[in-house]
């Protein structure tokens, strides 16, 4: 690992590295710090660059991760190099070089909703295999990482070509049988045994967080909306219902909270939660995909086997644009094959 710049070894070679990239402009702000686009000056290609305020004592765990990634559905690590504040030369800041993605699933949902359309089905279904091969592979006993903040926010994709990839490892770990935070993830996107304050939970609460993500591909708008933990709860329960005593204690595993009270609500038809156009396979998938209790969730692996995505395997399917679908899409790497099952090998990997 290069050593903050405290060192003369470390500044020179990040003064090096931060030269190769020119031509700065802020695409992104938030509490993490600022995303950059900018230009490779040695090939000429756009990158993006997350700076981050960073402790020299401590190693960054997400640049930990990105540095063990490698999958086509994960936004890729180019470099890394540090820079000491303007205003306050004691900061340290961690600028992580990343390929360049032109836009995120949510500014994609959004475009179709602004133009009062529904994301196209065909476009749902090759967004929600790639988001469930990518989460797939982070869960792989090799790699063990729970991303713990999918949302549209930080998947990244290309409308013209078809491609995802999830990015902003921020919050990501390698779960261990030790407890973790519960307070993890975005709202709309949590887990219940999250809210419940479970923190023996496992990595299918990222399964949890891509069901509400393929709800809201197809409704145009999260699906749970709450304004508090307890309100994004009462969301949950109006559709799927409220969960019976031994779900309650599955979500609540090793908690010493009380459960608390609710009310005893029917779950809603999936066919009155979504539009007309959306086919029955959705249905099945997403109540696979947002089961109550972690352990009844789906694989993402046998996710991806689901009817709903047979269309992809049609050789004459088209992106809204008239193009293929992306090439890669059933091209899995060999750590991806080695742990599917006979049942997966023959439906998944082509020829």
């Amino acid at each position: 690992m290069a050593q903050p710049p405290s060192s003369t070894g470390g500044r020179s070679r990040d003064a090096a590295i931060q030269q190769q990239y020119v031509d700065h402009r802020a695409v992104g702000q938030g509490t993490f710090g600022t995303v950059m686009l900018a230009r490779d000056a040695t090939t000429g290609e756009p990158v993006a660059i997350k700076k981050v305020i960073q402790d020299p004592r401590f190693k960054n765990r997400e640049l930990q991760i990105m540095r063990i990634l490698n999958h086509p559905n994960v936004v890729a690590l180019k470099n890394y190099y540090y820079v000491n504040g303007d205003t306050r030369p004691d900061d340290v800041f961690l600028n992580v070089v990343m390929e360049f993605v032109p836009d995120t699933l949510h500014r994609c949902c959004r475009n179709y909703v602004r133009a009062r359309q529904y994301t196209p089905m065909i476009l749902v279904k090759v967004f929600l295999f790639q988001l469930l091969r990518s989460i797939g592979y982070l869960h792989l006993p090799s790699v063990n990482v729970c991303h713990r903040d999918i949302k549209p926010h930080n998947v990244l994709v290309n409308v013209e070509t078809g491609q995802l990839k999830i990015c902003d490892f921020g919050s990501a770990k390698q779960l261990t049988n030790e407890p973790n935070v519960a307070y993890i993830c975005s709202r709309y996107y949590r887990a219940p045994e999250l809210i419940f304050g479970n923190q023996y939970y496992s990595t299918s609460v990222d399964v949890w967080s891509v069901g509400c993500i393929f709800a809201e591909m197809l409704i145009g708008e999260p699906i749970f909306r709450g304004e508090n933990s307890m309100g994004q709860l009462v969301e949950i329960i109006k559709i799927l219902g409220t969960p019976g005593k031994e779900q309650l204690e599955q979500l609540n595993r090793r908690n010493q909270t009380a459960e608390p009270r609710l009310a005893q609500i029917r779950p809603r038809p999936w066919s009155r939660v979504f539009p007309e156009h959306v086919p029955v396979e959705a249905h099945d998938l997403i109540t696979k995909l947002l089961a109550y209790v972690p352990t009844e969730r789906v694989k993402p692996m046998d996710a991806l086997c689901h009817p709903f995505f047979a269309e992809l395997s049609d050789p004459n399917a088209r992106l809204p644009n008239a193009q293929p679908l992306p090439a890669a899409l059933f091209v899995f790497t060999e750590e991806e094959k080695r742990n599917m099952t006979p049942q997966q090998l023959a439906h998944l990997v082509r020829n």
